[in-house]
């Protein structure tokens, strides 16, 4: 476990919002906003200011885009549809200081109320768990993802997102932290904060017992097509060398997040 669950939606001036280093960046016109920084891999733990996850930045406010920038964002990864990003353009991507490049990861969003709306039960699992295990299929995105992710230097901050900030994104998410070497408890524990206070979440996966209050349904999820990457593949670099990363652009990857 890493961070202490905050609030994501504060109406909060630059000087007042929480210390990012609890994980979370209160960003009011946004939700979802998390630092990678600070999770558990084999030699320490990983860096803050390099990758930011986060969900659709179309509806940014102008004080939450200078906020974004002030912490470092200098890459933006729109996981987006072209159709979502013609209706609600990025607003973070137009900024001169913002290098902005879309790579639609999947045709549609998961978390969309009219597709979840006839899903119950074991078929929610499997209707999630297809939704994935397509993005990971889709291995010329990934390639594109990682070879821009590669091109950042130590001075860079990545943010990635998609429209809910769950889906896409906590595919891409995962990735990075298996890259990264996180194992599987806090890269669940990483998808579960999306959806539950990090209180909840941390006790569930990390405690003896799981809170009344949380759902296991979606974390089962993310660990089966994380076991899925792995029996596969091996490693999550094999996968990313299969999808056409050259060997470097993996370790240019891995140490941006590692250092």
């Amino acid at each position: 476990m890493r961070f202490p669950n905050i609030l994501r939606h504060v109406h909060a001036t630059n000087s007042t919002r929480p210390d990012p280093r609890d994980g979370v960046l209160c960003v009011p016109t946004s939700e979802n906003v998390r630092d990678l920084g600070g999770i558990p891999v084999p030699g320490g733990s990983t860096l803050t200011r390099r990758f930011v996850r986060s969900a659709s930045l179309s509806e940014l406010s102008e004080e939450d885009v200078d906020y974004l920038v002030g912490y470092g964002i200098t890459l933006d990864l729109d996981l987006r549809s072209p159709e979502e990003v013609m209706r609600s353009p990025d607003v973070l991507g137009r900024h001169r200081a913002i290098r902005y490049l879309n790579v639609p990861a999947l045709d549609l969003n998961l978390h969309d109320p009219d597709l979840k709306a006839a899903q119950t039960g074991d078929e929610e699992l499997s209707y999630f768990a297809r939704g994935y295990l397509r993005i990971l299929a889709n291995q010329d995105a990934v390639r594109r993802i990682f070879t821009f992710f590669a091109t950042a230097r130590p001075t860079d901050c990545v943010i990635f997102h998609c429209a809910a900030g769950m889906d896409r994104t906590g595919i891409v998410s995962m990735l990075l932290l298996a890259l990264a070497g996180a194992d599987e408890d806090h890269v669940a524990a990483d998808y579960a904060y999306s959806f539950f206070p990090h209180e909840v979440a941390d006790a569930a996966i990390f405690g003896d017992t799981p809170p009344q209050d949380f759902d296991p349904l979606l974390v089962d999820v993310i660990r089966s097509v994380f076991r899925i990457l792995l029996k596969r593949y091996g490693s999550c670099s094999a996968y990313l060398s299969a999808c056409g990363l050259a060997t470097t652009q993996i370790e240019a990857a891995r140490g941006h997040l590692t250092g």
